[in-house]
């Protein structure tokens, strides 16, 4: 935009223009065209001086450099990371007999097992032999840890497909529907891992655990081979390898 001085200067110029007239046409036309030239230099000349910068448009933070990411936080301690290390099943057996007890355990602490007792000898008119069975599943809690071997947890909820005392026949056999044992009356239970020192283990603990661990009867190793879930209250215990 023209200045008010470069106005001035552009109406003097076009009254000396008037004042020629047709006497002075050529350079009326001369210095009318120089003054046209001079203003349009001039008005350039203060329309750049007078735009705003580039940096007022754009902010630093737009034009520098993209920030490093800060470093990950780390995560907070895997409660399930000690069910992702035990072996795939655990085992409730004497040893002796044709009865066990199977459990699985996932990464979130979900669980299924199922129970079976076979007594042969326990036949009738439709049947030659006689099957106790339990098929379960449940929930155990986060485990909270004791030592670097000994951890704490809890039973959430159990259930089962059939019915306690539920009878039926197949294949003349007979089946009756049993209890998960080895979690019956669960409610605390101990996990211990390979490792761990056996000289304050109960003597029911180590009663159902010296064969799995190959210990002699009267005689126990000093520290566990394996693993071990142990039921408090029914004093009872699962083994894995």
């Amino acid at each position: 935009m023209a200045t008010a001085t470069g106005l001035s200067v552009f109406a003097i110029i076009l009254l000396m223009v008037i004042a020629l007239g047709g006497h002075g046409g050529k350079i009326s036309m001369m210095i009318l065209a120089a003054a046209v030239v001079l203003l349009t230099s001039r008005s350039s000349s203060s329309a750049y001086s007078e735009a705003v910068p580039a940096e007022e448009y754009y902010s630093e933070e737009e034009y520098s450099e993209e920030e490093e990411p800060s470093a990950k936080a780390e995560p907070a301690e895997d409660y399930n990371e000690i069910f992702s290390r035990l072996p795939d099943e655990f085992y409730f057996s004497s040893g002796v007999g044709g009865w066990a007890t199977e459990l699985k355990i996932d990464s979130d602490g979900y669980f299924n097992g199922s129970y079976h007792d076979s007594e042969m000898g326990m036949s009738g008119d439709d049947f030659d032999a006689t099957i106790y069975i339990c098929n379960f599943y449940g929930q155990f809690s986060v485990p909270e840890k004791i030592d670097d071997y000994t951890y704490s947890l809890r039973l959430e909820w159990i259930s089962q497909d059939e019915a306690e005392g539920e009878t039926w026949i197949e294949d003349r056999v007979q089946y009756i529907g049993g209890s998960p044992y080895g979690l019956d009356n669960a409610e605390e239970l101990i996990l211990y891992l390979p490792g761990r020192t056996t000289e304050d283990l109960s003597e029911e603990c180590v009663s159902w655990i010296f064969m799995a661990e190959g210990w002699s009867w009267d005689e126990r190793g000093s520290t566990l081979s394996g693993y071990v879930l142990y039921n408090v209250n029914a004093g009872e215990a699962f083994t894995a390898r």
